[in-house]
């Protein structure tokens, strides 16, 4: 008889774990679903605070990077003289990169007082003085959240037993790459991969030809040079490394530097 009674409890367990398992696929489903306004950013990454100058008078900078429903990718102002680019991702792209972000990095779940706790547990951490903090905001039809974490590419090199700061380092290379790649332009972009790619498989058998638009990481451009990094982290088997390839003004390789950290 109590055989009969396990069996029956048994029973009765399976469908409501298989209801369970749905209700959760259910509700991360609807965490992916993209606002229907489009005038309303999905994505937007911004660095707030930290030592810098003060604005022009009437100068209003916009954030770092912000990427719309319709796949709209635009580029922040820091200053008056600087450029804004766009480019768009197609709807695949998009709902990747929103998956990336909810689902593989677990975005919802991260607090922003919660991992300032954490890192202020931490003994005899080395103290970051005026950087600015990395903001992130995801908004989907459900869910708006926004995490804000103080000088998070330090922290987050630094504190790698907590897992919330890899995680939003994570997002933050990523969103990094969609942003160098509005600056440079899809084909520039995948052709400098490309070249790169082609660089290593000849020269440095150290590291994989397999780099993509995904591991861009900076863009920067002067008077005197203009230079676009890519980088792989500690997650990757022959990381963390990071490669400085410096353009001309045509945006053609002249030189590529290799450091393995």
């Amino acid at each position: 008889m109590k055989h009969n009674l396990h069996t029956m409890n048994l029973v009765s367990f399976v469908p409501l774990f298989f209801f369970a398992m749905a209700a959760n696929l259910t509700a991360q489903e609807s965490d992916l679903g993209l606002p229907d306004d489009l005038r309303e950013p999905v994505i937007v990454m911004d660095y707030v605070g930290g030592f810098r100058r003060p604005d022009p008078p009437g100068f209003v900078r916009t954030p770092f990077v912000r990427i719309y429903a319709d796949g709209r990718v635009q580029t922040g102002r820091n200053a008056p003289e600087q450029e804004v680019y766009e480019i768009c991702l197609d709807a695949a792209e998009l709902e990747e990169l929103v998956k990336f972000i909810v689902t593989e990095q677990k975005f919802f779940e991260h607090d922003s007082n919660a991992l300032k706790d954490r890192i202020e547990q931490v003994p005899d951490r080395a103290i970051v003085m005026d950087a600015p903090s990395t903001t992130i905001t995801l908004r989907t039809r459900q869910k708006c959240h926004t995490v804000n974490v103080y000088a998070l590419s330090m922290v987050a090199r630094q504190l790698t037993s907590i897992d919330g700061l890899q995680r939003l380092h994570a997002i933050e290379q990523r969103l990094k790459a969609v942003h160098t790649l509005a600056v440079l332009g899809r084909d520039v972009a995948e052709r400098i991969v490309n070249q790169v790619n082609e660089y290593l498989s000849k020269n440095d058998r150290r590291l994989p030809n397999n780099l993509t638009c995904r591991d861009l990481s900076w863009f920067s451009s002067s008077p005197l040079s203009t230079r676009v990094g890519l980088t792989r982290g500690e997650t990757d088997p022959h990381g963390p490394f990071s490669i400085t390839v410096e353009l001309d003004a045509a945006k053609n390789i002249k030189s590529i530097n290799v450091q393995k950290q």
